[in-house]
């Protein structure tokens, strides 16, 4: 059996509203002062990613009501991702900052290369946003960044101590998550 027609669009919507996110996250982090346009296209996004989701799983009880299964299950599956793991809804900026770190990588291998080769390079590049919040990337050479705080040695925790990373403070004030080699994005509290 054959369910009804828009099948085709509704999971090209799926694909299009994400990738408009990460394209206008990319936009914003190499531009910071575009920091209105992510207030503006963040709420309008996220409601048509919900929209999309609902006029899935409507589209997806009238295509089994047709005996569709394949369809249906098809279309089930942007809800039920969205339900399970919501973390692929409420943090796309994990790729937009991806891309900006490899649109920038060259810049940053410059600067790190620049640093004296003493088995400890360490270098931050912030991509910027608020005054008492933001995020990049750190090249830290020893890798001690993605340790547990009580592996991490007294001399790293004391040359990083007064980085944007630790803001005078003890502890990273944020997660980090390793990118490439020894590259982390990272979040800024000062």
């Amino acid at each position: 059996m054959r369910g009804p027609a828009g099948v085709p669009q509704i999971v090209a919507m799926w694909f299009a509203v994400p990738a408009l996110e990460v394209v206008l996250e990319a936009l914003c982090d190499l531009n910071p002062s575009a920091v209105l346009l992510d207030v503006i296209w963040w709420p309008i996004l996220s409601l048509a990613w919900v929209l999309v989701s609902v006029l899935s799983t409507v589209w997806s009880v009238l295509c089994a009501r047709k005996g569709a299964w394949r369809q249906s299950l098809i279309l089930v599956t942007l809800p039920a991702t969205l339900l399970l793991y919501p973390e692929a809804f409420w943090d796309p900026t994990y790729a937009g900052e991806a891309i900006h770190f490899l649109t920038m990588k060259a810049t940053y291998d410059r600067t790190v290369a620049a640093l004296p080769r003493d088995g400890k390079r360490f270098a931050e590049f912030n991509f910027g946003g608020m005054l008492f919040a933001s995020s990049g990337v750190v090249y830290d050479e020893t890798d001690q960044i993605a340790l547990p705080r009580d592996r991490q040695s007294p001399a790293w925790l004391a040359r990083v101590s007064n980085t944007d990373l630790m803001c005078g403070g003890t502890t990273l004030v944020a997660p980090v998550h390793a990118l490439w080699d020894h590259y982390y994005l990272a979040g800024f509290g000062c």
